[in-house]
């Protein structure tokens, strides 16, 4: 493995002794990069970062811890480095060093060098092939085009371009299918490869294979709008879909390919192409639905159905809220008449009872003997 030596200087540039390395190598020289004090000092890791022919495209290298580090370590204030191909595929690589300090999870401080750029010596590069016995297309054409220097015979001769062309590579072009039209109700035919044919007014056709299984034809069918339709096809013929069937006043496409028969009735693909607007339905004041003004006496809404079966009872509601005091209730009838009471004692004036006037007699009886002063007292 070849070294390139760097030295990074105490300004941060780099000092390149550059060997001869060569565009696409792999792991054939490494990096040998020589740090200055800054970036030795209160080092956790270093990162490579590199831009490729100045793509503007970060590629980073492995986190370089050590002497343990992979594939690019440490060691002895030096990082060496392998260069694989994805960094030597072009003729130019831009490099720069950093040093990160990290805290726990948390890098604190990125310190970088100058960028440097390096140079590789060119190889044979691209697209990987095989080499081949026989020569591709390209050598044709340029051999047919070779053959048609003659201006004359291009420009002013019978011979035109595209034949000279299809003829110098050894090309035979296709032929113009042969045509075969019929228009009797009655048609047996051995089918030929690459041929149409085009029947109307059709009752019965019988159909038979060439002796070559290889073949391709088409077909197209034109029944008769009354009498018995009758097809025949060999023994042996297989489908793509189902077997077709043929009715009256129907116009059929076939193709025939090595004994496979793929059929389509014309016109089943009409309402592919997209028809006129349809009649929207509505319903009618009678409560029939309406196509236009048509009423087809359906209504819009079924008969009603019977009653469904009792459901099962639903779980208790919460408890609800106190309801308002009630009004006040009627008054209520008399009651029942009491038992009569022992007879009552007479009351006894003077006794057991006095009348106001017996209670002022009296008052006016006890002033009158009061004395009055007038008295002489011995």
């Amino acid at each position: 493995m070849r070294d390139i030596k760097i030295t990074i200087l105490s300004d941060g540039t780099a000092q390149i002794e550059e060997p001869f390395c060569f565009c696409g190598e792999h792991n054939a020289a490494r990096l040998c990069i020589t740090l200055n004090d800054e970036l030795k000092t209160d080092v956790s890791y270093y990162l490579l970062s590199f831009d490729v022919y100045g793509l503007s495209r970060r590629i980073v290298s492995n986190i370089i811890s050590g002497a343990n580090s992979t594939p690019a370590y440490v060691t002895g204030g030096v990082i060496y480095c392998p260069l694989p191909e994805a960094l030597t595929s072009t003729g130019e690589l831009t490099v720069q060093v950093e040093a990160h300090k990290r805290n726990d999870l948390e890098v604190t401080r990125i310190t970088k060098s100058a960028v440097f750029t390096l140079g590789f010596e060119p190889s044979v590069m691209g697209i990987d092939g095989e080499l081949e016995e026989e020569c591709g297309i390209l050598p044709e054409l340029a051999a047919a085009v070779e053959s048609m220097r003659d201006l004359k015979a291009l420009f002013g001769g019978t011979t035109d371009l595209k034949a000279v062309i299809i003829n110098s590579l050894g090309f035979t072009p296709q032929a113009s299918p042969a045509q075969y039209t019929y228009s009797t109700a009655q048609v047996s035919a051995t089918l030929a490869d690459n041929a149409e044919y085009r029947m109307t007014g059709l009752q019965t056709l019988t159909v038979q294979y060439p002796e070559d299984a290889k073949f391709e034809c088409w077909m197209r069918l034109s029944f008769a709008a009354s009498g018995d339709i009758t097809v025949t096809l060999p023994a042996g013929t297989g489908y793509i879909g189902s077997a077709p069937d043929f009715k009256n006043g129907e116009t059929w496409e076939l193709s025939f390919k090595d004994k496979v028969l793929a059929a389509k009735k014309v016109g089943d693909d009409d309402k592919d192409a997209g028809g006129e607007n349809g009649v929207t339905p509505h319903i009618g004041d009678n409560g029939n639905w309406y196509i236009g003004s048509t009423d087809t006496g359906k209504p819009s809404r079924g008969a009603k159905g019977d009653p469904g079966a009792k459901g099962d009872p639903g779980v208790p509601g919460e408890k609800g809220d106190p309801g308002a005091p009630g009004k006040d209730g009627a008054n209520g009838k008399d009651g029942a008449q009491g038992e009569k009471g022992a007879d009552g004692k007479t009351p006894v004036k003077g006794t057991d009872y006095w009348t106001v006037a017996d209670k002022q007699e009296i008052v006016n009886d006890v002033i009158a003997v009061l004395p009055d002063g007038t008295e002489v007292s011995y």
